[in-house]
């Protein structure tokens, strides 16, 4: 809501006449706004005391707009989200999530939103917890630990060897879903017209049919390197496309070439690979991450390759988050190993897709979609030094 004082302050502390003016500028708008905790801005809510040992249930809920996405983070305690333990929590505007806790520290702590922008603008509040502590003192014998540093696989920075942009999202008419694809393309198409390379995240896997259109126009016929639990290769009669249908589309029009291109760490089963070359998961656990990023390298050549990463490829002990899990997966330490071995190939387009926040468990998912992001970017930046 609106202080019922801002126009007599922006009288009394500006030079503006008119308030309205200064009220209804977008710029001033987004440099006043607070978030709040229940109404109150930077800790001063009060009445959030507990004692030693209580068993804390917290009813937290968002309100806003699609824009307030928060991850509330407790200090101090571990919260019980269904049946995942966890310190912080996302929360998506209209939707109520109920979080247990067992408090075992003395003292005051925070509990805040985890995105920078609302900390600053006041998404901060307090909790007390009086008593003495129940946890035992450590006692026992003394071990000395040990941490060895091993060389990185980048002796380089992306962003000092890019020039990179966040260029939004792509705009599309809710209301008509059959003209998604189409309108990805020709957005994906003016992009590379000006040769600049994309890194587009997802989103449905579908996403990537379109961007293949726009890259094989531009490139020619494509190398593909997949990484997937799914083959994505289903035969389907007519236009439509799905997370389950493009690679066959994309394949049957000529877009990649399947002789060429690989599919990595697939675990569910199609009958016809339609020509790609396959290393389902227990094929990367058996042979290795290295061994099989040769055997790609030299399958893929030097050809325009583009990347596609589903999250799902993860075993879903590393990537909760996605719509579609299956376990036997990759660790993220094999996906790293994978991709910093792919370094040679011709790259020309890349996509990490699969994420979704409301399956996270403690933004692990998110985590590892935006290394594996990192990674193309760092692959992509080698191919061109």
């Amino acid at each position: 809501g609106q202080s019922h004082f801002l126009d007599a302050n922006v009288l009394k502390y500006t030079d503006e006449t008119d308030p309205s003016k200064l009220v209804n500028d977008p710029d001033f708008e987004e440099s006043n706004l607070m978030h709040s905790v229940n109404g109150r801005v930077f800790a001063n809510l009060d009445g959030l005391e507990m004692n030693v040992g209580d068993n804390v249930r917290w009813y937290t809920m968002a309100l806003g707009t699609e824009v307030d996405l928060h991850t509330i983070h407790w200090h101090a305690v571990t919260t019980v989200l269904g049946t995942h333990r966890t310190d912080s929590v996302s929360l998506l505007p209209a939707i109520m999530l109920t979080v247990d806790t067992e408090v075992d520290t003395p003292g005051t702590w925070l509990v805040h939103c985890h995105v920078n922008d609302h900390i600053q603008a006041g998404m901060v509040a307090r909790y007390s917890v009086f008593g003495e502590t129940t946890i035992p003192p450590v006692t026992g014998v003394v071990r000395e630990y040990f941490v060895a540093a091993e060389e990185v696989a980048w002796d380089f920075s992306p962003l000092e060897e890019l020039a990179i942009v966040d260029y939004g999202d792509c705009p599309f008419d809710a209301g008509t879903p059959d003209k998604v694809p189409e309108q990805i393309y020709q957005q994906a198409r003016d992009i590379l017209a000006t040769d600049t390379a994309l890194l587009s995240l997802g989103g449905d896997h579908f996403v990537s049919y379109p961007l293949l259109r726009a890259h094989a126009e531009k490139y020619g016929p494509l190398a593909l390197i997949h990484f997937d639990a799914h083959s994505d290769t289903w035969e389907d009669d007519g236009p439509r496309i799905d997370h389950g249908t493009m690679f066959y589309h994309a394949a049957k029009e000529g877009l990649v070439v399947p002789e060429h291109s690989a599919q990595i760490g697939l675990r569910t089963y199609n009958e016809s690979t339609m020509g790609f070359n396959i290393f389902d998961g227990p094929t990367v656990h058996e042979q290795g991450a290295v061994a099989i990023a040769q055997q790609v390298r030299g399958i893929v050549g030097d050809r325009p390759c583009y990347l596609t990463f589903d999250i799902d490829c993860l075993d879903p002990s590393f990537a909760p988050g996605t719509g579609t899990p299956v376990v036997g997966g990759l660790s993220t330490h094999q996906a790293l190993q994978l991709l910093q071995n792919l370094r040679g190939v011709n790259l020309v387009g890349m996509d990490v897709v699969e994420v979704a926040p409301p399956y996270d468990v403690s933004e692990i998912t998110a985590l590892a979609g935006a290394t594996m992001a990192l990674q193309q970017l760092c692959l992509w930046a080698y191919c061109r030094r």
